[in-house]
């Protein structure tokens, strides 16, 4: 991955939790870990600039966020190893759908030997293809099989 690949990855996850947010002032009261230092903040011109890419979104950029938000370490950077877990304060802030996300990603990243990561690989793309949607009636997930979720519930 080049570095300009790295930097559109941090965009993108930094305007995910931006609109999530309702918008810069309110990803920083999100966000901002509240034990900062006097003078120490994120600004919210330093995260428009990020946000209309007037500024790189570098590793630099990246850790200086991670630094003053409770968003765990290399968050920006989730291809790399020192990745780590999610601090579970922020869970209290994150959707359910981000939290499975982020605990997929956790255990995933957890996994050291070739054949497990094969293994959860397929059953992921397995997910995949069978599709699931509510029904408007009964609220229930339903699937065919084939992906467009018009089945009859028992996956044939």
């Amino acid at each position: 991955m080049d570095d300009e690949e790295e930097k559109n990855i941090r965009w993108k996850l930094l305007i995910e939790l931006i609109e999530k947010a309702g918008g810069n002032v309110y990803f920083v009261e999100k966000y901002q870990r509240t034990d900062l230092k006097e003078g120490e903040e994120i600004s919210i011109t330093f995260l428009s600039q990020l946000k209309n890419r007037t500024r790189q979104f570098g590793a630099k950029a990246a850790r200086k966020i991670e630094r003053l938000s409770i968003l765990p370490a290399f968050y920006f950077d989730p291809w790399r190893k020192e990745s780590t877990p999610i601090n579970p304060e922020t869970i209290k802030f994150l959707s359910r759908k981000d939290a499975l996300k982020l605990k997929l990603k956790e255990m995933i990243d957890s996994i050291d030997d070739e054949d497990k990561l094969i293994q959860a690989s397929g059953f992921l793309n397995y997910i995949d293809k069978h599709s699931y949607q509510e029904t408007e009636e009964s609220g229930k997930k339903i699937s065919n099989g084939n992906g467009n979720g018009n089945g009859n519930g028992n996956g044939n």
